[in-house]
């Protein structure tokens, strides 16, 4: 398309024409990404070849069309509900796997990996967290692996990076 102009000929038309043929049907996150690599590859341009040239992705109508939108903010929920949505779960495996990620903060993939010899007397060890920490010790709840009736705050967590054996 720019094939036979001169790098400082191209406009901010030029620029919204070509990104609007390249990302017609695309999600606003790739377009957004597109401009940025063309803002960015005439930024690559001015600052080692020719410091005259003009980014013509650098005007104020290519950056509102293209700028990045707010995060979501995720919905809090209250702590009554999620009691009493423990309480309403009726299998033990379940209400044992809320309990551990609503009160003890674990993830859904620790809860998942976690195993039968991974609980010791009141003690439950995490292989290889998230967190990536050596050691950790968190509020949690207490559990009897053999019945999840027996569950009341608090016991600790410990947390450790085990080493394939």
């Amino acid at each position: 398309m720019f094939g036979d102009r001169q790098i400082d000929s191209i406009t901010s038309d030029d620029v919204l024409s070509f990104l609007t043929n390249l990302s017609t049907g695309s999600k606003p996150a790739t377009k957004r990404h597109r401009y940025s690599s063309l803002k960015a590859f005439f930024n690559f341009l001015k600052n080692s070849a020719d410091s005259n040239i003009q980014n013509p992705c650098d005007t104020t109508m290519l950056k509102k069309m293209f700028r990045e939108r707010p995060p979501q903010q995720w919905k809090i929920v209250e702590k009554d509900l999620v009691d009493e949505i423990i309480f309403r779960t009726m299998k033990p495996r379940n209400r044992i796997m809320l309990e551990l990620m609503a009160r003890g903060g674990m993830r859904v993939g620790e809860v998942l990996k976690i195993r039968p010899m991974d609980i010791q007397d009141r003690k439950l060890t995490l292989a290889g967290p998230k967190s990536g920490k050596e050691s950790e010790c968190q509020s949690a709840l207490k559990i009897d692996p053999l019945s999840a009736s027996n569950i009341d705050p608090p016991f600790c967590i410990e947390v450790f990076s085990r080493s394939p054996s």
